[in-house]
């Protein structure tokens, strides 16, 4: 007995200082992006369990360090990760979200649609999910949509995205930047990030990223509301595939040809370095273009990074995050086994006040969509 606990004990020490040596490389996301060493991207998503653990970890060896100042030192350090862990974790009370739109404010819809399906028009398995997103949206009548992974096609088999949204939900005024547009046996189909508004678009224009043979965009929108003018942006960062399973080279449409090495191989660990550096170079577009609006700007996106991230912490400085304003505990906008895995983010300018804010999950989507009430701040 004497021996299973020696041998215990000394499991129970290689597993705190393992815990430790994944957490004191963490301590640098804020600094070192996965560009410079992409093995931060993983640490980054591990962050907050890293930094949980970091604390009992100490507890063990707190006694069994020799020097005073390094025990004190550790747990400084641990103190210190806590700012790191800060946007990860909101403490909002999450009230009740009302139906009806306050007086005075305009209601937005933030969501990765998942390209919207149930488009066949004699038989679909997600119909049923379709008709449930037409009566959620008439339900809450959002006045704007920003939506990403939004996708149309022109077929006569196929319903139309497009005419669902403009046409029978009433958002008259479109804005769509589509990255690829691929003629197909039953149509023409276009892909990218759209903006669904009730309100006139006065402008519009698209900024797109470098680096791939197919680059997305983010889209923009201004619209006139109460008098002043308010741009609307959307933008979605290029998806990891973490999730799907391996496939043939031939299974994979021209959009994913320059990845097909890594999405055959299926592996996770290939995808997260391939992609996660990609992140930053975006991150870098987005912020130059965030910096040069000068008019107040709201900004929907999928920037498949979590809060943690060295992306995160690049693009929201200066902006409200709605989800820090309003919700409670960790608030995961990707549907997964992961609760951390909040991607999906609404940032707000100072000029604009958060009134209500909430999120749904829909079968339609592996997304949750979050909606906020904003006004002008007096």
């Amino acid at each position: 007995m004497n021996q299973l606990k020696k041998w215990v004990r000394r499991l129970l020490a290689l597993l705190a200082i393992a815990v430790w040596l994944l957490f004191l490389p963490s301590l640098l996301l804020g600094w070192v992006h996965p560009g410079h060493w992409w093995p931060m991207g993983i640490l980054s998503i591990g962050y907050l369990g890293t930094w949980l653990a970091a604390l009992p970890a100490l507890g063990w060896h707190w006694r069994r360090v020799a020097l005073r100042r390094l025990r004190w030192l550790a747990l400084l350090l641990w103190l210190a990760g806590a700012w790191l862990a800060r946007p990860a974790i909101a403490w909002g009370s999450r009230p009740a979200i009302s139906a009806a739109k306050p007086a005075g404010t305009l209601r937005l819809v933030q969501w990765n649609c998942m390209q919207l399906p149930g488009i066949e028009q004699y038989f679909n398995k997600h119909l049923p999910w379709r008709q449930a997103m037409v009566q959620h949206l008439r339900r809450l009548q959002p006045d704007v949509l920003l939506l990403q992974d939004f996708q149309d096609y022109q077929s006569d088999v196929l319903w139309s995205n497009i005419s669902l949204l403009r046409d029978t939900l009433g958002f008259r005024y479109m804005h769509f930047a589509s990255f690829y547009h691929e003629q197909k046996a039953y149509g023409v189909v276009d892909e990218g990030v759209a903006i669904f508004s009730r309100l006139p678009l006065a402008d519009t224009g698209r900024v797109a990223y470098t680096g791939r043979r197919h680059n997305s965009y983010i889209a923009w929108a201004d619209v006139l509301w109460q008098g002043q003018k308010l741009r609307l942006a959307t933008t979605h960062f290029k998806s990891m595939s973490l999730h799907q399973e391996p496939a043939p080279g031939n299974s994979f449409n021209f959009v994913h040809y320059e990845d097909t090495a890594i999405l055959t191989n299926g592996g996770k660990l290939p995808k997260l370095r391939k992609f996660q550096p990609y992140h930053v170079q975006q991150a870098t577009t987005l912020r130059r273009f965030m910096d040069s609006c000068r008019t107040p700007l709201v900004l929907g996106a999928d920037m498949n990074s979590v809060p943690t991230s060295w992306v995160y912490r690049h693009v929201s400085p200066g902006w409200q995050d709605a989800w820090l304003l309003a919700g409670r505990g960790l608030g995961g906008t990707y549907k997964s086994s992961l609760p951390q895995l909040r991607i999906d983010y609404l940032l707000l300018p100072a000029r604009l006040q958060l009134q209500q804010f909430s999120m749904f999950e829909l079968d339609e989507s592996d997304h949750r969509m979050l909606m906020a009430d904003i006004q002008w701040r007096e």
